[in-house]
């Protein structure tokens, strides 16, 4: 898209493109920066927002340091496109995190992201057959206080 912004002549393209790369640069920023605070261990998340949204702003002003210095930008465009390429290829090997499956409540799923964490660590005696302590209690309630039911469900129909 900002190869498109700099070749047009035309007001006409350049403005869509424009707004296509705000909506890009919103999704990247939240999906991206998200991601990589939710894999982060907790003591280091703040530490890492900090870090990650004061290089977001060094590299804002370079790039616009890199405008007035060179008039010819395009090799700073490659460069940044095969960056953001890279990253989009590598998202096809992310997993989910356990935290979001197990906030939606898929722990089967979670097991396996732990398990699979686990094999990349190389943790040889990991257990991956436990119970998360929300899916023990929805095991423990009864159907009754998981509906607000007070009486019996087969009365009720």
């Amino acid at each position: 898209m900002i190869v498109a912004v700099e070749v047009s002549n035309t007001l006409m393209l350049a403005y869509p493109m424009y707004f296509l790369i705000g909506v890009c640069y919103v999704g990247r920023y939240f999906g991206g920066f998200c991601m990589i605070i939710e894999y982060s261990e907790p003591k280091y998340k703040t530490l890492l927002g900090t870090f990650l949204l004061t290089m977001d702003s060094i590299s804002a002003i370079l790039v616009i340091l890199t405008l007035k210095v060179f008039k010819d930008v395009a090799y700073v465009e490659v460069i940044g496109l095969s960056i953001n390429v890279l990253g989009v290829i590598g998202l096809l090997w992310l997993p989910e995190t356990p935290e979001f499956l197990y906030n939606t409540m898929r722990f089967k799923r979670a097991r396996a992201v732990f398990k699979k964490i686990a094999k990349t660590n190389r943790v040889k005696d990991y257990e991956s057959e436990f119970l998360f302590d929300s899916e023990l209690e929805m095991m423990r309630c009864k159907l009754s206080e998981l509906t607000a039911d007070r009486g019996n469900l087969s009365e009720t129909r």
